[in-house]
């Protein structure tokens, strides 16, 4: 069953259609993997896999995440339900170092209002038209104004109370209202693709000297 991250495994699948693997060192557990278009092709999402005892960091276009968890990563990486399947959950506890610029976790607007809609609906009403009424406020006061920031978001929710019944979100900061950023799930599940294509390399495949599989 094809999980809701973004990108989707079809989407990823359209960006490394044509990513050949170099080996530039297999030295289990220590290897160095290149990820790449065909050199005339351009160079654009091209990634390493690094792996060394007890880690993997993969680097390259797409970001620089270094995972951590037994003694070759290899093994970590493919576990799962598919050959395609990622754990983002899991996988996220493992991290050692994060991309600077993509992040982890990141802010997500779509949780912000499904976090007020939750509360909203566990709010008390006398009757449907005050049910109306005090929802058409929530829009116009909180989620038109769609907080930026996180912070922004708590700090809005937190300090609004209804006008129409006087209810507040006064325990909204126990709502998650992050989710993992683009750049960890693509390499997710560029990690999970790279492992894959290497265990499935041919066996002409030398370690001691760069090969292209």
């Amino acid at each position: 069953m094809a999980d809701s991250y973004k990108p989707t495994q079809a989407e990823f699948d359209k960006i490394v259609i044509q990513h050949e693997m170099t080996v530039l060192l297999d030295q289990r557990p220590n290897r160095v993997l290149l990820f790449r278009k065909p050199k005339d092709m351009g160079t654009d999402y091209h990634f390493f896999i690094t792996t060394w005892p007890g880690h993997l960091a993969i680097s390259g276009d797409g970001g620089t995440y270094v995972f951590a968890r037994v003694d070759d990563m290899f093994e970590f990486f493919r576990g799962g339900t598919s050959a395609q399947a990622i754990n983002p959950q899991y996988w996220g506890e493992k991290l050692q170092a994060i991309e600077r610029n993509g992040g982890y976790r990141e802010y997500d607007k779509k949780r912000f209002v499904d976090a007020i809609t939750d509360t909203f609906n566990n709010w008390d009403f006398k009757d449907p038209n005050q049910t109306v009424e005090a929802w058409k406020h929530i829009e116009e006061d909180l989620l038109d104004s769609e907080p930026e920031s996180l912070e922004q978001a708590h700090q809005a929710a937190g300090a609004y109370t209804c006008p129409v019944t006087d209810q507040s979100f006064s325990e909204f900061w126990e709502h998650d209202l992050t989710d993992y950023t683009w750049r960890f799930i693509w390499a997710c599940r560029a990690i999970k693709w790279a492992v894959g294509t290497y265990d499935a390399r041919t066996p002409e495949a030398k370690p001691d000297a760069p090969t292209t599989a």
